[in-house]
């Protein structure tokens, strides 16, 4: 009996074959026609380093570095052009780098080429509600929050609920932002650029009055685990979490998931360890992707 191929393995050589098939249907009965243009072959090699291209974009997004994940996106998009988690990677760059007109776009583009995978679709689906309701654009955003709770109602009752919250929520966008509002964006920009001291000289210029904003704090603590200040991040981090509460179980998991990878960047892995089984308690049975590639990561940590 033939081993069964890994299914990375499996995937890359059932899209080689579906691009020769689909190249052959569209040259056949060509032949007369002169050459207008020569399509580069994408190699196995190439579409695996795609994969993994779009992989370390998560990683990029999770950590801030959004500049960083929306080249590595581009590239696997270029690299494994089927592969709806590199055009979703791309999506997520794009809405963290305020660029939400092309968010919305790219998310389009991964839903319709996760398919028939209801969880990824239903993830895009999500990403352009949310890249819609940041801008204020209230009518558009509220049939995507409606698609997403109608695709997962069935498997997640409490995301369909929150996601028509959420709906009701948007308000269209007419006054100008807050100061707070205004700071937590160019904080956004400049940790998407790299610029971790601005971020951090940013934080210092939010009123005291000023209500708690976990994002703030996240983007406090992707900074600092930038900077190599790991006890500052697991902190900033860690008050982000408790910020978002049990009522944004997304915003939740990524503060505990930034709070893992500083820790792992950091070669404390005892304690990323238990950050990552922290992660899986509050992503649950949800995102089971995201908890594979966090236990991956975990793993390798030295």
């Amino acid at each position: 009996m033939q081993s069964r191929l890994p299914r990375s393995t499996e995937m890359i050589r059932a899209t080689t074959i579906a691009f020769a098939v689909t190249t052959a249907l569209l040259l056949g009965g060509c032949a007369a026609r002169p050459k207008v243009s020569q399509r580069t072959e994408i190699t196995s090699a190439q579409m695996q380093t795609g994969y993994r291209e779009a992989e370390a974009a998560a990683g990029d997004v999770t950590l801030g570095k959004y500049t960083d994940a929306l080249a590595r996106a581009d590239n696997a998009v270029r690299l494994a052009p089927n592969n709806p988690w590199a055009l979703y990677n791309r999506a997520a760059a794009l809405h963290h780098l305020g660029r939400s007109g092309d968010a919305v776009a790219a998310y389009q583009n991964a839903e319709v080429q996760f398919g028939e995978d209801r969880w990824g679709r239903s993830l895009a689906i999500y990403g352009r509600a949310r890249a819609l309701d940041d801008v204020g654009q209230c009518d558009e955003a509220k049939r995507a929050y409606e698609q997403f709770a109608a695709l997962v109602r069935s498997k997640d009752a409490p995301a369909a609920d929150m996601a028509m919250t959420y709906a009701t929520q948007c308000r269209a966008a007419q006054a100008p932002p807050s100061p707070e509002a205004a700071l937590l964006s160019e904080m956004t920009s400049a940790l998407g650029s790299g610029n971790y001291s601005q971020v951090l000289a940013l934080k210092d210029k939010v009123p005291p009055e000023a209500a708690p904003n976990p994002w703030i704090d996240y983007n406090v603590g992707a900074a600092f685990a930038a900077l190599g200040r790991t006890d500052e991040a697991v902190a900033a981090f860690a008050r982000a979490e408790r910020q978002f509460g049990e009522t944004d179980r997304w915003g939740r998991s990524v503060a505990v998931w930034g709070r893992a990878r500083a820790l792992e960047s950091a070669g404390r892995c005892a304690e990323a360890l238990q950050a990552v089984e922290d992660y899986t308690l509050v992503v649950g049975g949800s995102d089971p992707r995201s908890v594979r590639l966090a236990t991956s990561y975990s793993s390798s940590c030295r």
